[in-house]
């Protein structure tokens, strides 16, 4: 394999922690824009964000049963 294709492979197999960080946040933030309900896991706890911010609390990682909480229609 020539130098050139392993340095185009190297350039797409990397990705620093901060490119990673500052991705999951733009990817967030269109998320949100978009008036999508995230729920995603946050110090231990399952957590459910709606439009304009509001997060809530469902369950403890451990003790989430997802047909305990429907997504609301």
């Amino acid at each position: 394999m020539s130098e050139y294709k392993m340095q185009e492979r190297q350039h797409y197999a990397w990705a620093s922690f901060e490119a990673v960080r500052v991705a999951g946040e733009r990817a967030r933030e269109a998320r949100t824009a978009s008036g999508e309900i995230m729920t995603y896991v946050q110090k231990g706890w399952v957590v459910r964000e709606f439009p304009g911010g509001r997060v809530e609390r469902l369950a403890p990682l451990e003790e989430f049963r997802d047909e305990d909480f429907p997504y609301p229609a």
